[in-house]
């Protein structure tokens, strides 16, 4: 069976210098605003599909998710090669959102559970050359966009097609060759007839989609060896250039079972979805694909604002039930106002009743304390007089 692939991307904050060397990639600590899946703080690596996922999960989807993406514009795709007999071949796309400068590496690997043979091997080592430069790589070609030309998600609609309906590596067909040269013209393709956009042959152009000098892939990305091919030709010109290279004769016999297995894998599953115009049919399945993308997130978008409004309607009822509960505290304080107030009027009457009745109490003691003096005179007065009397009869 043919093994099954990973198409890889990663993402790394860069920037163009320094200068005299402009594939510099140059890390860097900060961005003006996060967006998850494009622009963030970590250098990130993840399969193709799971990049898609990110972008599309609603954790991460907010009422300007869309608009953010959209506003992440591709302004250069660049087709590379590595070098050597068997050399990998990559895709660097650079994206820009307001001032911050991303550039994304899409690729496709094949990655054994097993003991990888010499020439996976090659291929893995092949791959491994973009850190801080892109030295060891050589530009096969680039493609230059002005503003608003394409987008993150036109990149990672193709990006993800090309993947899902390719899945099935092998030497001779779906490798990093095909998967690059056919991502590369779809790119073209969607950009369509927008004036300003500049196509640039690199310094390796000829040699794409080859394998020393026998040609994998047409011109038209078609694959030129397909199951019903005999290929006993590439092999024998593959040792060739093989031995020519002075590779170990082991490393030659183990290539030549590689090609042979491959072969025989093709002809079992005989997929012949892409031997004509590959890139137009990927090219109407990344516009379906970039719709279903869009979908998604013109959803995400409403139900994060229907959320955002569920929140501020709640926050709105909060807000009049904390405005009826201080007015009713406001009342409340009021009436209690009110009723100290009243309560202290009635003090006051209180105090000034009892003050009354004090004073009533002291005039009426002094009162009777008057007329018992008064009294007690008239008694005095009246024993006197009793006693005269008594007097003047004798």
């Amino acid at each position: 069976m043919l093994s099954r692939i990973l198409s890889y991307f990663s993402f790394s904050f860069s920037s163009l210098v320094p200068k005299g060397k402009e594939d510099a990639i140059v890390v860097m600590d900060v961005h003006t605003k996060r967006i998850n899946g494009v622009i963030s703080t970590l250098h990130h690596d993840e399969d193709i599909l799971n990049w898609r996922k990110r972008i599309e999960d609603e954790d991460y989807i907010n009422k300007d998710r869309l608009n953010d993406l959209l506003g992440c514009e591709v302004y250069r795709v660049e087709h590379y090669r590595g070098r050597g007999l068997i050399a990998h071949e990559l895709i660097l796309v650079y994206v820009r959102s307001g001032k911050d400068e991303r550039v994304v590496r899409l690729e496709r690997l094949n990655r054994k559970t097993d003991g990888a043979t010499w020439t996976e091997e090659t291929a893995r080592k092949s791959k491994e050359i973009i850190g801080r430069d892109t030295g060891n790589l050589d530009r096969v070609k680039s493609i230059a966009f002005p503003h608003g030309a394409l987008s993150i998600i036109d990149i990672l609609s193709i990006a993800s097609t090309v993947t899902t309906t390719a899945e099935n590596y092998s030497m001779l067909s779906y490798m990093c060759w095909w998967w690059a040269a056919v991502f590369f013209r779809c790119v073209q393709a969607m950009a369509g007839n927008i004036g300003g956009v500049t196509f640039t042959e690199g310094e390796v152009f000829s040699d794409q989609g080859r394998v020393g000098k026998v040609p994998l892939i047409g011109q038209n990305c078609e694959l030129l060896f397909t199951s019903g091919t005999d290929h006993g030709g590439i092999i024998d010109a593959v040792r060739r250039a093989m031995k020519k290279d002075r590779v170990p004769q082991d490393s030659i016999d183990e290539f030549t079972d590689a090609i042979e297995s491959d072969s025989k894998s093709m002809v079992e599953n005989h997929d012949t979805r892409f031997q004509n115009n590959p890139v137009q049919q990927m090219l109407k399945l990344s516009l379906a694909t970039r719709q279903d993308i869009l979908g998604t997130l013109e959803k995400g978008v409403a139900d994060a604002i229907a959320r955002r409004n569920e929140v501020e309607n709640a926050r709105g009822e909060v807000e009049n039930a904390r405005g009826e509960a201080e007015n009713a505290r406001k009342r409340a304080a009021q009436i209690a106002s009110e009723l100290e107030y009243q309560r202290q009027q009635r003090q006051e009457l209180e105090d000034q009743l009892e003050s009354e009745r004090q004073e009533r109490e002291r005039d009426q003691k002094a009162h009777a304390e008057e007329m018992e003096v008064k009294r007690q005179y008239i008694a005095e007065m009246e024993r006197k007089l009793a006693g005269l009397s008594i007097q003047q009869q004798s």
